[in-house]
């Protein structure tokens, strides 16, 4: 055989690991061995592989950000997804308050910005603004002191009641249905 197919065939033999030995670190063809390591590059990709793993895992999930949790969930009105619309959590004294835009329903938070755990006050509102009702009014001075009419109850929104306890760990999950 010449010397490149013999290399290629080469099965790992502990017999002829002198052959090739350099203090403790030997070379075949194809693998570098650590006495006692046999497989040295299939053992550190497996441990990369592993590693890279645990840190997708511990990344998922809601993972706090500084003592902030992230929060979601669905609002529906009349029983059906609120289209669009707002959304506010803030603490009674307000020195807790984050936002989240409502779209076909649907709203999520970032844990950047999201809660601390804690009792929360929703206020959630959404306006008329003439989208349903054709194309806006052409821009003019008797257009601009024009007032959006507010859908919600002031039971939602102004004067809430409503709450949501956000837990350490928790799913943090909150959905909200307006008769």
């Amino acid at each position: 055989m010449s010397g490149r197919n013999e290399c290629a065939a080469r099965v790992y033999a502990p017999e002829r690991e002198a052959e090739n030995c350099v203090g403790s670190a030997c070379h075949l063809p194809g693998m570098f061995i650590v006495r006692g390591w046999k497989q040295f590059p299939q053992k550190l990709a497996l441990t990369g592989f592993l590693a890279l793993s645990l840190l997708v895992v511990a990344g998922c999930g809601g993972q706090a950000v500084d003592g902030r949790y992230p929060i979601s969930g669905n609002v529906s009105f009349k029983g059906q997804p609120l289209e669009k619309g707002t959304l506010e959590f803030s603490t009674s004294d307000r020195s807790q308050l984050t936002g989240a835009t409502i779209e076909k329903g649907k709203y999520s938070v970032p844990a950047e910005q999201g809660l601390k755990p804690g009792k929360y006050t929703v206020k959630i509102s959404s306006t008329d603004d003439g989208a349903a009702g054709g194309p806006p009014p052409p821009p003019g001075p008797e257009n601009t002191n024009q007032v959006a009419k507010e859908l919600i109850p002031e039971d939602y929104n102004l004067n809430s009641k409503i709450t949501a306890d956000v837990t350490d760990g928790g799913a943090n999950k909150f959905d909200f249905d307006i008769p």
